[in-house]
């Protein structure tokens, strides 16, 4: 498994069509690695072949979101044990 210096977790609802944008502007930033989430996804098929060439890369990660009425602070808390071991920085967004 690589380990990441800098990484996001950052948690999504059917924004299928600003993804490929949101995570070039993050990498282009420095970012090595992007945990996404998807909350309550219409279609996560869709979303995985949409941002499949980041995944093939090894920039994203793909994952579900917590099922909750408030999935943000308990889908970051997933994140963090799932993921956190992967890299030294996560900006939680």
């Amino acid at each position: 498994r690589e380990m990441f210096y800098l990484a996001i977790c950052a948690i999504f609802r059917d924004e299928d069509r600003f993804l490929r944008e949101w995570i070039e502007f993050h990498l282009c930033h420095g970012f090595e690695h992007i945990f996404l989430f998807a909350d309550r996804p219409s279609n996560l098929t869709c979303t995985a072949s949409l941002i499949q060439p980041y995944i093939e890369s090894g920039h994203v990660t793909l994952d579900r979101g917590v099922p909750t009425t408030d999935p943000q602070i308990p889908t970051y808390n997933l994140c963090l044990q799932r993921y956190g071991p992967r890299a030294r920085w996560i900006a939680f967004i």
